[in-house]
């Protein structure tokens, strides 16, 4: 079992030398004066491991209607050094097209188990 430790979309993120988060511009929606819209962003999380492990990961982005948008984005997290060390992850969303307006979600997923999800609303303002 994995817990997350923190979790997040923003402008910028990097993970510091020693292991610090470094995230810039942490936002949850994107107002535009049309649609689609296309941006570029990036997703930061961190775990909280039981074991030294490596970990599978996946990101899904799902529309307001529920269709998949772009790829599922995957990769790997790990191995940790020692038993409840936290390592971070940083996934880079380049050029993803949002034609819906309302409410996305994000499913991040360890090990194919779902184990956060993340709101990114897209208001249409004249």
């Amino acid at each position: 079992m994995v817990k997350i430790y923190l979790s997040h979309l923003c402008d910028y993120a990097a993970i510091l030398h020693d292991g610090k988060p470094a995230i810039i511009g942490i936002f949850d929606e994107i107002i535009s004066k049309s649609k689609p819209i296309v941006r570029n962003f990036s997703i930061i999380f961190s775990i909280i491991p039981q074991d030294t492990n490596s970990h599978k990961t996946g990101i899904k982005i799902k529309s307001p209607s529920g269709k998949e948008v772009g790829k599922p984005l995957e990769g790997n997290l790990g191995p940790a050094s020692r038993k409840d060390k936290k390592i971070g992850m940083i996934i880079n969303v380049e050029r993803l097209k949002l034609e819906e307006e309302g409410e996305y979600t994000i499913e991040i997923s360890i090990d194919g188990e779902v184990v956060e999800t993340l709101p990114l609303r897209l208001i249409i303002q004249d």
